[in-house]
């Protein structure tokens, strides 16, 4: 009567530690993307934390405000830069497929119409 209990329980135990394996590694797929993200995101947050503090003295004790502002100074100081560089990506990524086109073709001079 035990040796038959043992085995179905096994049999449970097995089942459950595979589905528990199979639900691991899908859920890692979904999850994999973001994994870098979130860690640069623990990364910046911990190194924000002396500002955070000093923001939240200085609005006195509303860390709500204060994330806010440290928030809003972030993407003023990131969003420029990342519209400018792809901006010269685009540029640079035409200049070359011109090039290796050869379709180079530097406009004559004009001659104005009041002549």
């Amino acid at each position: 009567m035990h040796k038959k209990f043992f085995v179905s329980n096994m049999m449970e135990s097995a089942i459950r530690i595979g589905l528990l394996f199979i639900l691991i590694v899908w859920t890692y797929d979904i999850v994999r993307p973001f994994v870098i993200p979130v860690l640069w995101g623990a990364i910046i947050a911990v190194a924000l934390m002396p500002l955070t503090h000093r923001l939240e003295r200085a609005f006195k004790g509303r860390r709500g405000l204060a994330a806010v502002v440290l928030t809003l100074l972030g993407i003023m100081l990131l969003v420029p830069p990342v519209v400018v560089s792809g901006s010269i990506f685009d540029g640079v990524a035409r200049t070359i497929e011109v090039l290796q086109s050869g379709d180079i073709s530097i406009a004559g001079p004009t001659i104005g119409d009041h002549i």
